[in-house]
Parts: structure tokens; C-alpha cells; sequence
């Protein structure tokens, strides 16, 4: 049985950040045969992180799926990305931290 995988990832205003993230999970051996799905949900960002994001991924080479929030709480995006996920496994990521190949 193989397992599919959810990577949430939730973000504010950390364009910088989670470009390295990003750019991490793509070099990770193996992430083609894995096949996650990426979830993000962006908080209102207003440093361009949106953009950066929307731009990101249509190149990905796994799905990422985008959403919104306005209003406080890391909680709301957390749980709005754990509705719509379709992995077995829920993987939690912050928008600063960098993937090990």
C-alpha cells in the first residue's frame, strides 16, 4: 500500500522564506516517485509572497494547491488546508524552515 502525502505549509509576508523552502522540496530525491500534494495557505501577505507563490507553482514538479485567509490565526489556515487535503499522511512545515535532500 502506498501512502499519498499532504505538505501543508501555512505563510505570511516570508516571500524569501518559503522561496527556500520551495526550492528545497524540489531537490529532495525521490519527490517525483513520492508525489505529495503542497498545500499552502497564505495570511494576507503583502510582500509580494502571493505572486511569488502563484508563479512558483505552475513549474512545480509536484501539485500545489493555493489558498487565502485575511485575519489572524495560523490555527484557520491549518485547518481549512487539513479539509481540503487528499493525503493520508499530513506533513506540517513553517514557512523558514529548509528541506534536507
Amino acid at each position: 500500500m502506498q501512502l499519498n502525502f499532504s505538505i501543508i505549509i501555512p505563510t505570511r509576508d516570508r516571500r524569501r522564506q518559503i522561496t527556500r523552502l520551495l526550492d528545497s522540496i524540489r531537490s529532495v530525491s525521490g519527490l517525483a516517485q513520492i508525489r505529495p500534494e503542497i498545500i499552502i495557505g497564505d495570511n494576507g501577505s503583502s510582500d509580494q509572497t502571493w505572486e511569488m507563490l502563484r508563479r512558483s507553482s505552475a513549474d512545480f514538479p509536484v501539485p500545489i494547491r493555493l489558498f487565502k485567509i485575511f485575519g489572524p490565526g495560523k490555527c484557520r489556515i491549518l485547518n481549512e488546508a487539513i479539509k481540503i487535503s487528499t493525503g493520508d499522511v499530513l506533513v506540517f512545515l513553517d514557512d523558514d524552515v529548509v528541506v534536507d535532500a
